[in-house]
């Protein structure tokens, strides 16, 4: 496939940020003396906040006081992003690097809230590698829908069909798919279904699998400024 642009997800494809925010979801589960909740909060990975909670509450409003269950979490959540030791995902680093040796654009599409994002990657030091971040506080839309992947490759100034999203959700592979854009799925939590695998998308085990899928043919993004800071 011939790439002008690579659009990121986040948590679970950059960083192996899913697995501790899982089990910080199951710990207050446990807090708050619930049953196991863990295939519903699986269903939210890739959507964003307001869709998790939406998801969350209606399998949960019922057993629990759902507002209170979710500031309960955030607060530990907070706690556990301030201790800023969330590992890359193998292969990361030497693929921004070998990305951005090429001059290759590139942006972040996640669906965790903005500044939370910039924090992460701040925290991680990946900030520098990316032209825009676009946070699931910036859409009406939330994974599956394609918005913020069409949003990313627009103020890159770059066409959808140029651009290649690289994915660890199946809401997000979808979201990417619906936009038209080239995908390759690198799985995290969850491997992808016989369902998913319809739709055509390339699935690597790694990021370090990335490169031998693609032609890099770097786009010229001189006029688009960086709102990494």
């Amino acid at each position: 496939m011939s790439v002008c642009a690579v659009l990121f997800d986040m948590d679970g494809l950059l960083l192996d940020s899913e697995r501790p925010a899982l089990k910080n979801f199951q710990a207050t589960c446990r807090q708050f003396g619930l049953n196991d909740f863990t295939e519903v909060y699986l269903t939210c990975i890739g959507t964003n906040l307001a869709r998790t909670h939406e998801i969350l509450q209606q399998a949960m409003g019922q057993v629990v006081d759902y507002p209170a269950f979710a500031q309960t979490r955030e607060e530990n959540y907070q706690a556990l992003l301030a201790q800023g030791n969330v590992p890359l995902k193998p292969g990361a680093s030497e693929l921004l690097q070998q990305l951005q040796a090429l001059g290759m654009p590139m942006a972040v599409a996640t669906s965790t809230h903005r500044e939370r994002a910039l924090l992460k990657l701040r925290q991680t030091g990946l900030t520098g590698y990316f032209q825009t971040v676009i946070g699931g506080d910036q859409v009406t839309h939330s994974k599956p829908a394609p918005e913020i992947y069409l949003k990313a490759a627009a103020a890159l100034n770059i066409a959808p069909a140029d651009c290649l999203v690289l994915e660890d959700s199946a809401n997000g592979v979808r979201a990417g798919v619906a936009a038209g854009m080239q995908v390759i799925q690198i799985p995290d939590l969850i491997q992808p279904d016989a369902q998913l695998l319809t739709l055509g998308h390339t699935v690597c085990d790694s990021l370090t699998e990335v490169p031998r899928h693609c032609t890099f043919t770097p786009a010229n993004i001189s006029a688009v400024d960086s709102c990494c800071h």
